[in-house]
């Protein structure tokens, strides 16, 4: 990880990547499962589901963001860490990445306890100036293994996954 001016520790979209590909949690698939894996909300790792009706939750359509799918336990990935996206709510329908938390920036103060204090976490945004705010607040807070995602997902999608929706 590369140590910002700001004494937040950024990770680049590569770095991600590699931390990623140390992911091997299970997906949470119900047992009448009847879909195929791929991509859906423009990130990686994350089954396009069709299953029978009443036995998942947040299908395209609900009130629901991708994020709300998974149970916890589903969202971490590689070493631990978890993703915190703190882009607006209406952003998340244009790109997202598979697994991840989804905190506005406005509503961080208030939903603080959503998160644990010693759970690393990459924080994500547009183009990397929110989640570094995002970043020194927790910080500021006593979260202590918090990381930027340098570029956000702009750059995630220009040199990652560039089969990921860019705005």
């Amino acid at each position: 990880m590369i140590q910002s001016s700001s004494s937040v520790e950024e990770i680049t979209p590569l770095q991600l990547k590699e931390l990623l590909a140390q992911d091997t949690p299970p997906i949470p698939l119900p047992d009448d499962f009847t879909g195929i894996l791929g991509p859906r909300w423009g990130g990686i790792f994350d089954p396009i589901l069709t299953p029978r009706a009443g036995s998942l939750e947040g299908e395209i359509g609900d009130e629901k963001t991708p994020s709300d799918r998974w149970p916890k336990t589903g969202k971490i990935i590689g070493k631990g860490y978890v993703i915190l996206d703190v882009r607006d709510t209406a952003e998340l329908s244009i790109c997202a990445f598979s697994r991840f938390i989804h905190i506005p920036l406005s509503n961080l103060p208030q939903e603080l306890d959503r998160l644990a204090e010693d759970q690393p976490m990459v924080i994500v945004c547009h183009h990397g100036l929110r989640s570094l705010h995002a970043a020194i607040f927790l910080k500021s807070r006593g979260f202590s293994q918090v990381c930027n995602l340098k570029g956000g997902i702009h750059a995630w999608a220009i040199q990652v996954d560039t089969t990921m929706k860019t705005y």
